[in-house]
């Protein structure tokens, strides 16, 4: 493996997201406090809390965990899965396991950094960009068929997509494990916002479950909003690849915090609680989010997300030229205090913005973008006179 390159967008908010008052880019939900939590508890749980040890826990991850984890899944036993400190460990240590320098893997861009990042420190890669078209972003399934090569291993995806909230046809999904499997390939799926679909969007099945050589990467930070708790796993039938992951983690965390695997225990029991709540935050947010970029359409060009919590859209102000989206950000942070991702920070070509609906603070967040557009780009700003509504 050659040396990774730095985690740019990670490396962005920890040089700006200090001066940032509001968020409006935040990658998942406000996540919820430990009473809110511990109010879900069983009798059970409650107890394995109360008498937790501080000691080292099972490296691939408490039997009780892993066994309500299968359940998100069909007939998935738990030694098909392994646990890792958050989805951003299970991604490190899984691409690890899979490639090796002779091999090649195929990339579906824009995408988590470490997506890219990992396979391309130690094989070759292509990268199938989404393309933005006037009603959703498109996946050119002729173009990955075109990209593999002899030893093409894996195709690397991630839908519900971050950053652009793109989730493909089940058509089409249909069509790209019939491609792998033609070519003999893994699919390695990034499904952390699997569960946060909008509203008639229907939800694709995990790719454990819908391809042999499927391979789904999970967590508990977006869809339970339990970042904190640094909960992800690996869902994988491959035993050989499964272990290797696993062992990864001898040079990374060794095995998950102990307390937080109880708490990761509660929250699954309660997933039919928690999901529901969760999913109901986010759809009165998408529509104020909805309703703030159709006032600006000489500002922003966009296509709605169809899961997630992030819209990804192109500016489009007058004199657009190279690095207006950093520029835009930049500006918008020093003037309003408001923390924006220009879409540079994905290594993705054009000028988008990575915005969230995902704060409670996203009232406050457009009011304080809207002023900015009104003094800074007055030429463009349309409708001044209406505020952004408020979520109730």
């Amino acid at each position: 493996m050659n040396n990774l390159p730095p985690f740019t967008l990670e490396q962005y908010l920890l040089q700006h997201e200090h001066k940032a008052e509001l968020s409006l880019c935040s990658s998942g939900l406000d996540s919820l406090t430990l009473r809110e939590l511990l109010a879900f508890g069983d009798s059970e749980t409650l107890t394995l809390w109360e008498k937790q040890t501080l000691g080292y826990s099972d490296p691939q991850g408490a039997p009780r965990l892993r066994d309500e984890i299968g359940r998100l899944y069909a007939s998935l036993p738990a030694r098909s899965l392994g646990l890792f400190s958050g989805a951003a460990e299970a991604i490190f240590c899984g691409l690890s396991a899979l490639l090796t320098p002779q091999d090649h893997a195929i990339i579906i861009t824009p995408c988590y950094q470490s997506l890219k990042s990992v396979p391309a420190s130690i094989c070759g890669i292509t990268e199938i960009p989404l393309q933005m078209r006037e009603q959703t972003w498109e996946l050119d399934i002729r173009s990955i068929e075109q990209a593999i090569q002899p030893h093409t291993r894996v195709l690397v995806m991630n839908f519900p997509n971050n950053p652009t909230g793109a989730l493909p046809s089940d058509t089409l999904r249909q069509a790209l494990i019939a491609l792998a499997r033609a070519h003999d390939l893994y699919i390695f799926s990034d499904e952390v916002y699997r569960g946060l679909e909008l509203a008639d969007t229907p939800q694709w099945p995990p790719m454990v479950d819908a391809y042999e050589k499927g391979i789904s990467v999970g967590s508990l930070s977006k869809l339970f909003a339990m970042p904190g708790v640094r909960c992800g796993w690996l869902a994988c039938r491959d035993q050989s690849i499964l272990e290797k992951a696993v062992g990864f983690k001898h040079y990374t965390t060794i095995c998950n915090n102990g307390p937080g695997e109880i708490l990761a225990l509660m929250a699954l029991r309660a997933h039919a609680e928690i999901i529901p709540r969760n999913r109901s935050v986010l759809a009165p947010r998408f529509v104020l989010m909805h309703q703030f970029l159709e006032r600006h359409p000489a500002v922003f060009d966009w296509v709605a997300p169809q899961g997630g919590c992030l819209v990804f859209p192109r500016l489009i102000l007058q004199g657009d030229s190279s690095g207006i989206a950093e520029r835009f950000a930049l500006d918008l942070l020093a003037a309003e205090k408001v923390l924006v991702l220009a879409g540079q920070l994905y290594d993705f070509p054009g000028e988008f913005l990575r915005l969230s609906y995902a704060s409670k603070t996203l009232p406050q967040a457009l009011e304080r973008l809207e002023r900015f557009i009104r003094q800074h780009h007055k030429s463009v700003f349309q409708n001044a006179s209406q505020p952004p509504p408020s979520v109730l």
